[in-house]
């Protein structure tokens, strides 16, 4: 997954979405992206990729990814400054923070995101432009800063410590650098790849995501031996009466109710298995039996 401000330039999308094909990148968000003067966006296809959301004339983030992942995503938030899908279980949320501001007007458009950050486990991704001593230690701290570094802690999510620099412009002779482009975690795995530029003056952040999988569950069943009971009770045919009378006394239990109970917890095993392996087991157990083998 990848995640670029492009600063409006149709060349720097293009160039991206080149650019993640060779790299073999599933999903691709822009920020920033380019709009005609009819608010007409981005290329709808390139490089194997499909823009999925952020077709809105005003809306700044837009989504690709490829065709075969059409069916196991699904768009749950589409904003002028964010996109939010759903993918295995988990999120991706991409965003495009306005330039300027303040801690309060930071503090009300990530109310936005809340419902996106609710959920269990996740990424939020983007240019965020937010300056704190955390992420970029040459910068003074902003309050839009402050603001998104208490957001993100009260919401669970972890900072991917940056690989240096995401932003680079020259102007005459000077070099002006800024760590703006982020990506915060919540319970699940990334795998960071070194940043990239391009053509942008942003680097490229992207990475691999771990889906969440459903932990599979080691449960303990007990599992009557019907054909080892059967077993016995044809060798005790097989015996004289005042033996069979012998073993019926010996065996533990007033009742003949009680007595089969306890020829039962003896010829019962305990099963350690996968639950669905279990279930399978049982199924064949039962099986088994009603067919009274």
């Amino acid at each position: 997954m990848a995640y670029q401000n492009v600063g409006r330039g149709s060349t720097n999308a293009h160039v991206l979405l080149e650019w993640g094909a060779r790299e073999q990148v599933d999903i691709i968000f822009i920020g920033e992206a380019w709009r005609d003067r009819e608010g007409k966006g981005n290329t709808q296809q390139r490089g194997g990729y499909f823009m999925r959301a952020g077709f809105g004339k005003d809306q700044l983030v837009v989504a690709y990814w490829k065709t075969e992942l059409k069916e196991k995503i699904r768009v749950s938030l589409e904003t002028r400054r964010a996109i939010g899908i759903e993918i295995e279980g988990s999120f991706i949320g991409a965003v495009y923070g306005a330039a300027g501001g303040n801690r309060e007007g930071m503090e009300n458009w990530l109310q936005s995101l809340e419902g996106l950050a609710r959920g269990s486990s996740g990424i939020l991704i983007g240019d965020w432009n937010a300056h704190c001593e955390e992420w970029d230690e040459e910068v003074r701290e902003d309050g839009r800063g402050k603001a998104l570094k208490e957001w993100m802690g009260g919401n669970g999510f972890n900072l991917v410590k940056p690989d240096g620099a995401t932003w680079c412009r020259f102007r005459e002779d000077e070099i002006s650098t800024s760590t703006i482009d982020l990506v915060w975690t919540k319970e699940i795995e990334w795998q960071p790849k070194i940043s990239e530029f391009l053509t942008s003056d942003h680097k490229v952040i992207w990475g691999e995501m771990g889906m969440k999988k459903e932990e599979s569950k080691v449960l303990e069943r007990e599992v009557v031996d019907w054909g080892g009971i059967l077993g016995f009770a044809e060798d005790l045919k097989e015996k004289e009466k005042e033996e069979e009378r012998r073993v019926y006394d010996v065996t533990e239990g007033e009742t003949a109710y009680e007595k089969f109970l306890y020829l039962r917890r003896c010829f019962t095993k305990t099963q350690k298995n996968l639950w669905q392996k279990q279930e399978m087991v049982g199924l064949r157990v039962r099986r088994t039996t009603e067919g009274g083998a």
